[in-house]
């Protein structure tokens, strides 16, 4: 990965999570990792796969893709991501309809909020 590869960072509930768009096989992908500090020491926390957002084989893309993810401290949150063309998405969350965070370059967007 690389730092242009970062689209993101949200702090949720006392963790900081990174958000990345990474090149897969089948298309344009996004992971997020978590960062944990314990007694001065930084950890990189990656539990979950990238999602893929954008099929370059069908020229499809997904609107809307979420998954839950525990941190490594043990926190639950749930995060949505996937690709607009719109510059102002919604999220439709468990509870609410959200305007995530949106890179515009690549169309990637993202939200992330604490699991209910």
């Amino acid at each position: 990965m690389k730092k242009e590869d970062i689209i993101g960072e949200v702090s949720e509930n006392g963790e900081t999570f990174v958000i990345y768009k990474k090149q897969l096989g089948e298309g344009l992908g996004v992971g997020v990792s978590s960062i944990s500090e314990q007694e001065g020491k930084f950890a990189w926390y990656d539990p979950d796969q990238d999602v893929l957002v954008k099929n370059d084989k069908v020229k499809k893309y997904s609107p809307q893709i979420s998954w839950g993810t525990t941190t490594q401290s043990g926190k639950d949150f749930t995060i949505y991501t996937g690709l607009s063309e719109d510059q102002s998405p919604i999220v439709e969350t468990q509870t609410s309809e959200v305007s995530p965070v949106i890179d515009k370059e690549s169309g990637i967007y993202f939200y992330i909020e604490p699991a209910k």
